[in-house]
Order: C-alpha cells, then sequence, then structure tokens
C-alpha cells in the first residue's frame, strides 16, 4: 500500500461513513497481499488498483459519488452495469474485493 499526498486542500465529509465499506476493502487489501495506492480526493477518498501509474481500477468515495450517503462505493474498471458502463456505482466492499482479488490471482505472474 502505498499513499499518495493530494494537492487538493480536503477535509473528510462527516456525513459519510467510510467505516463502512471503504476501510473495509482496504483492510482486505491489505491482508491478501494486494498492492494498491490510496489518496485523498474531495471530502473522500481514492483507491488504486495496483497503483497509480497503472491502475486497472480506481475506487471512490466522497461527496459526489454514487452510494456515498450509505457509504457505498463507486468503482472505474473490473466491472460492467447491464448497460456495458465501466463506472458503477452503490456497491459494497465484497464487491470490488472479488473483482480486485479474481483480477489479481489470474494476472499476479504477468
Amino acid at each position: 500500500m502505498r499513499i499518495i499526498e493530494s494537492k487538493l486542500p480536503t477535509v473528510l465529509d462527516p456525513i459519510i461513513p467510510f467505516e463502512k465499506e471503504f476501510f473495509p476493502l482496504l483492510t482486505r487489501l491489505v491482508k491478501n497481499d494486494i498492492p494498491f495506492d490510496v489518496r485523498r480526493l474531495y471530502e473522500g477518498f481514492q483507491m488504486f488498483y495496483p497503483n497509480i501509474e497503472n491502475q486497472v481500477c480506481d475506487v471512490i468515495i466522497h461527496n459526489s459519488s454514487c452510494g456515498h450517503q450509505e457509504g457505498l462505493l463507486e468503482i472505474m474498471g473490473l466491472i460492467e452495469d447491464e448497460g456495458g458502463d465501466s463506472v458503477v456505482g452503490y456497491l459494497h466492499e465484497y464487491d470490488i474485493f472479488n473483482a480486485i482479488f479474481n483480477h489479481y490471482i489470474n494476472n499476479k505472474d504477468s
């Protein structure tokens, strides 16, 4: 895990329940030795898998992300909705973790 310093002055939104889905996702990635970068974004966070330079997906939660009111996450990459859109919101950490884990297992020797 690498923490990227944000250039934007940010204050966490006290209304967003980051502990519901975002922090458990980071915890599971660390426990499984899956690489990622994380930075503050607006009033929340952005996580890049496997890193910011070679991202396969990024996950956000901030005051404009889809599902933030409930603490749910938004992802770009790895998961598509029924219409083929690669930006999908209102996701739980287990949905995102499973997509990242499967990608990591299938590509770690590449």
